[in-house]
């Protein structure tokens, strides 16, 4: 079949038609190969004729304009107003992302391929800080994460809830510890990246809402039965299992580096200054 005919003809039959039913404009060079708004390169197709010739466009193109017109024939699969769309329709579009997408991944030059570079990484890194900057947007997130939490059927508790995820991540998580040259490791041993770190803890930890909103969620999580009852068991079960011996162990490391003498020398300070007070 000529299917450039076809799609060729379809258009013809479409120019200067007017349609009372449900209609949808169709660019005639499509906008990804160059084609523009002009009236001239715009006709008016039911959307049977639209999914239709969006269809055979992906039957005479090649290389990666067949890939782009591969993308234009999933979005036909989705709903707008006044759309009615057939299963086979909905199947023949998803069909054509699977492959389109299958090979620009394939393509050593396709944008997706490259989306990391350093300039689209800083302009990603500037949106996402502007977004996280205003204080409508953070608490709109917030609110989302602690319905999503709050509700036991939400797929991040079921998620958290399955022991295989858990075992899964958990593994995940030692090996990337494990591995000297993993990112996380390379991040800890990175001076530039403790520094920041550091900073901005110190910065939150500085601002009396923080602490006082920490104090508020500790003091509400220990006031729980069920949440000391968990800490205990976790607690006795770390000491019955020999996890606590490697924590003191790190301890008195810590204090033959010398690590503690502030604090010591701090609680020195206060024991000193309640013993002279008379309490």
């Amino acid at each position: 079949m000529n299917h450039r005919a076809v799609y060729d003809a379809l258009i013809a039959r479409a120019a200067g038609r007017v349609l009372t039913e449900y209609c949808e404009g169709h660019h005639i060079i499509p906008r990804s190969l160059g084609g523009n708004n002009a009236k001239s390169n715009i006709v008016k197709l039911t959307y049977r004729e639209h999914f239709l010739a969006h269809w055979l466009l992906i039957k005479f193109t090649k290389g990666r304009t067949r890939r782009r017109m591969m993308h234009a024939l999933t979005r036909m699969a989705q709903c707008h107003s006044g759309r009615i769309i057939a299963g086979w329709q909905y199947e023949v579009a998803k069909r054509a992302k699977v492959v389109g997408t299958k090979a620009q991944w394939a393509d050593p030059e396709a944008k997706i391929r490259t989306p990391w570079h350093p300039e689209r990484r800083a302009k990603m890194s500037a949106a996402s800080k502007a977004r996280w900057a205003n204080p409508e947007y953070r608490a709109k997130k917030s609110a989302e994460a602690k319905a999503q939490w709050a509700n036991p059927e939400s797929k991040i508790r079921a998620q958290w809830a399955n022991p295989e995820r858990r075992a899964k991540k958990s593994a995940e998580a030692k090996a990337q510890w494990a591995n000297p040259e993993s990112k996380i490791r390379a991040q800890s041993a990175n001076p530039e990246y403790r520094a920041k770190k550091s900073a901005a803890a110190k910065a939150r930890c500085a601002n009396p809402e923080y602490r006082a909103k920490k104090s508020a969620a500790s003091k509400a999580a220990w006031a729980s039965p069920e949440y000391r009852a968990k800490i205990g068991a976790a607690t006795k079960a770390a000491w019955a299992d020999g996890a606590h011996s490697k924590h003191s162990t790190a301890m008195k490391a810590a204090w033959a580096r010398g690590v503690y003498s502030k604090q010591s020398t701090l609680d020195d300070g206060v024991g000193m200054s309640a013993a002279n007070s008379g309490h």
